[in-house]
C-alpha cells in the first residue's frame, strides 16, 4: 500500500518538476534579446512590443556573427518577407565581388531587432506607415543608439514619390543620415533600371525592321487611378483623338494579363507585339521618377518606343536612357502635335528604326545594383553620419521635386 502511495507521489513529482522545466523554458525563450541594452533603462521587450516579433533571416542569433563582420539590417513595418534590395530571399545576397565583403544581412518587422547594427534601412510601405507604434518604436531605437555612442547609419528607403510615400516622416528631424531612392542627389542611388554594355548580340549586324507586323498606334496599362498632377487617363484619352490608343489595367477594368511573377511581362509582349508605342506616364510627375514601366520597355522584346511623361524635365531621362531611344511629353508644344508626330513614326519605318539603333550599343538591367555600397557604409558608418538633417521632409517637399501638367 505505502510501495502504491509512493509511486503516485513519485509521478505527481515528476509532473510538476517537467511543467516547471518548461514553464522555464518558455520565460527564457520569451526573454531572448529583452536585456540587449542596459538593465537599467532596457527598451520595450520583443514579447510586450506592439509591433511583431522579430524574425532572422537566417538561423543564427545574433551572438554567432563572426568577429569582423558588419550586420545589415532591413527593418520591416509590413512584412519580414519583403525583399531586399529586389533579392527574393536575403540568402542570395552576397557581396564577394565588392571591395567590402564583411557584411551579413538580416531582415526584421521590429525595430528592436536593429539595436547595434552597423546599417539599418528602414523599409517603409506607405500603405502602412500610418503605425504610430512602428514610428515610435523605431525613434526610440534610434535615439538610445545615438545615447550609446552607437555609429549606426540610418537609411531609409524612398521608392515611392513625394506625392505618396514618407510624409508620415516629416517630423523625424535627425533620424535618417540618408535616402536609398531612384533620386540621382540621394545618398544611395538605387534606380528601376539601368543602362549597361550589351549583353545580346541579336541588334547586331544586318538591320532590323522593327516595324515589320506593327498595326496598332499606342497602349498602356494604368492601375493607380489617383490624380497627381494630371489625368493620366483622360490625358491619354485626349492623344487618342490623333492616334489610336487602348488603355488596359485597374482604371479601365480591361485586363487581358494577370500578374504573375516572371510571366506577366511576356503577356503584355505576346498580346501586344503589333503596338509601336508604349505609353510610359507615370503616376506623380516628380524629380527623376522614371520607374519600371519606362525600362521594362526598353528591356523588353516588344520594340516599343516608349512616350515618357514623367520628372521635372526632358533632362532627367537624357541623363539615364540610352540616347534616342524615346519620345517625351515635355518636348511637344501640345498633345495634338505629339499624336501627329508618333503617326509620322507609324508611317515611316525608316524613322521608326531609328529610335531603336541604341539596341546594338546598349542593354538595359533592372535588377540590383547597390550591395557593395551599403557594405562599404557598415564598415566606415561614422564617415557616413549627417547631422541636423531632416531626410524625409527634403525628400518629401512637393513644392520644390514635383510638378503639376
Amino acid at each position: 500500500m505505502l510501495d502504491m502511495e509512493f509511486k503516485k507521489l513519485s509521478r505527481c513529482f515528476l509532473v510538476l518538476v517537467c511543467s516547471a522545466l518548461i514553464f522555464i523554458m518558455l520565460l527564457t525563450k520569451l526573454q531572448v534579446g529583452v536585456d540587449i541594452i542596459t538593465q537599467n533603462t532596457p527598451l520595450r521587450p520583443r514579447h510586450n512590443s506592439l509591433v511583431p516579433s522579430g524574425e532572422l533571416v537566417y538561423e543564427e542569433s545574433s551572438e554567432s556573427v563572426s568577429k569582423g563582420m558588419k550586420t545589415i539590417y532591413q527593418v520591416d513595418s509590413a512584412s519580414v518577407r519583403a525583399r531586399f534590395l529586389g533579392y527574393y530571399h536575403e540568402k542570395d545576397i552576397n557581396f564577394d565581388d565588392c571591395e567590402y565583403s564583411n557584411c551579413i544581412v538580416r531582415v526584421t518587422s521590429n525595430p528592436y531587432d536593429a539595436y547595434g547594427a552597423d546599417l539599418v534601412m528602414l523599409y517603409q510601405h506607405y500603405s502602412t506607415n500610418t503605425n504610430k507604434s512602428f514610428m515610435e518604436a523605431v525613434q526610440q531605437v534610434h535615439e538610445r543608439a545615438e545615447q550609446d555612442g552607437l555609429p549606426t547609419v540610418w537609411m531609409i528607403n524612398g521608392n515611392e514619390p513625394p506625392s505618396i510615400g514618407l510624409h508620415h516622416w516629416k517630423d523625424f528631424i535627425n533620424t535618417f543620415d540618408g535616402a536609398v531612392s531612384y533620386g540621382r542627389n540621394n545618398l544611395v542611388y538605387r534606380p528601376y533600371g539601368r543602362v549597361i554594355p550589351p549583353t545580346n548580340h541579336t541588334h547586331r549586324g544586318r538591320p532590323i525592321n522593327y516595324a515589320a507586323n506593327k498595326t496598332k498606334g499606342a497602349f498602356a496599362y494604368v492601375s493607380d487611378c489617383k490624380n497627381r498632377g494630371y489625368e493620366r487617363v483622360e490625358l491619354m484619352k485626349k492623344l487618342g483623338q490623333f492616334i489610336d490608343v487602348d488603355v488596359f489595367g485597374g482604371c479601365t477594368k480591361v485586363i487581358p494579363c494577370k500578374k504573375k511573377r516572371g510571366s506577366y511581362l511576356g503577356c503584355i509582349q505576346d498580346l501586344h507585339s503589333d503596338y509601336h508605342f508604349y505609353l510610359a506616364w507615370e503616376n506623380s510627375l516628380c524629380q527623376d521618377y522614371i520607374t519600371e514601366k519606362f525600362w521594362k520597355v526598353l528591356k523588353g522584346d516588344g520594340y516599343y518606343i516608349p512616350v515618357a511623361l514623367g520628372g521635372l524635365s526632358t533632362e532627367e531621362y537624357n541623363a539615364v536612357a540610352p540616347p534616342n531611344s524615346f519620345l517625351h511629353f515635355y518636348n511637344f508644344s501640345s498633345i495634338e502635335q505629339l499624336g501627329k508626330y508618333m503617326k509620322t513614326l507609324i508611317q515611316d519605318h525608316s524613322a521608326f528604326n531609328r529610335y531603336h539603333d541604341w539596341r546594338s550599343l546598349y542593354d538595359i538591367d533592372l535588377g540590383p545594383s547597390s550591395s557593395c555600397k551599403f557594405c562599404e557604409m557598415a564598415n566606415f558608418p561614422t564617415k557616413y553620419k549627417r547631422r541636423n538633417s531632416n531626410i524625409a521632409k527634403k525628400y518629401n517637399d512637393r513644392r520644390v521635386n514635383c510638378r503639376k501638367l
